[in-house]
């Protein structure tokens, strides 16, 4: 490709698949017309949000072809949309379509100004022409893209992890149902408490299976912000009048804004509460956080490609 400028795209071909490529095709004909024309566009096609077209160009010695973004007023000032682009050429010799893309380039940026990504010298008119390639069938082609288009907004997180190992030493925190009673079906709650460095509030109720009644206990994390993940585990007791008669279970869940509860549906019989768990129509609780990992997003502008 030595008329080919410095900058240019090296032009691969990747292999041969009978699959058609995923987002679109244009059959042409007849071609020897098409070869007499400056250039002609095809499509819209849309992909990823935008629309696509493909511009081709017969010259005196080689097709050129490329991809362009036909709506880049979508894409905000300083912002960029990256693809991986891939074209194809259908082979009637072997009823296979060819693969091309560039060499060594998975990603090109399309922006406002640079629209279009592609080859100036995509085919030598000789080959795309020659019997044996089998591009040609009564005047009949076949070209076509496929795009991976990815948004100009890369999403990192950050991780942080509180387990037994550092934590283990956590004071135990003791909220308390008040205005409990055993013949209350409505939901109660404890007031807020902080543990962790978070806000957490307990909800009790009954839960009906099968017959029997049970002690649902649910641990609520309180203002977790959208886009933030918290995986919990967490030690829930029931404390009793008989300090050895308490009851205790774990539980865990990953939390988020819209599903900020992990829960315990069958804590203990519904009917074992007046077993010395109700104490002046209040319900004790010890709560302790074993583990809490957070995850939070941060959504920023996908850095510059050349």
């Amino acid at each position: 490709m030595s008329s080919a400028s410095k900058d240019e795209p090296e032009l691969d071909t990747l292999s041969s698949r009978r699959c058609p490529p995923a987002h679109y095709v244009a059959k042409i004909n007849p071609v020897t017309e098409l070869l007499k024309l400056p250039e002609l566009k095809f499509g819209p096609f849309e992909v990823g949000g935008y629309n696509w077209r493909l511009l081709l160009k017969p010259q005196k010695v080689y097709m050129s072809l490329y991809l362009e973004i036909d709506d880049p007023y979508k894409i905000g000032r300083n912002e960029e949309v990256l693809v991986d682009y891939k074209f194809f050429v259908f082979d009637y010799n072997h009823n296979k379509y060819d693969i091309f893309k560039e060499r060594g380039k998975e990603l090109r940026a399309f922006t406002r100004e640079k629209t279009r990504w592609g080859f100036s010298e995509f085919l030598s008119l000789k080959g795309f022409n020659d019997p044996q390639r089998g591009y040609l069938d009564n005047d009949f082609c076949k070209i076509g893209a496929e795009l991976l288009v990815s948004k100009p907004i890369r999403t990192k997180v950050a991780l942080t992890i509180k387990n037994p190992s550092t934590i283990k030493d956590t004071p135990k925190i003791r909220p308390t149902i008040q205005g409990f009673s055993a013949s209350e079906s409505r939901p109660k709650y404890s007031e807020t408490f902080t543990l962790e460095g978070r806000d957490w509030k307990l909800k009790v109720r009954p839960e009906p299976e099968k017959g029997t009644e049970w002690l649902s206990v649910h641990l609520e994390a309180q203002g977790i912000s959208p886009g933030k993940l918290l995986l919990v585990n967490a030690i829930l007791r029931v404390l009793n009048t008989d300090p050895k008669k308490f009851k205790e279970k774990e539980v865990k869940g990953w939390l988020r804004a819209n599903n900020c509860t992990c829960v315990e549906l069958k804590f203990m019989p519904w009917s074992d509460l007046k077993k010395g768990f109700i104490q002046g129509n209040e319900l004790k609780f010890e709560v302790k956080i074993l583990t809490v990992v957070n995850i939070t997003r941060n959504d920023e502008l996908a850095k510059s490609l050349p």
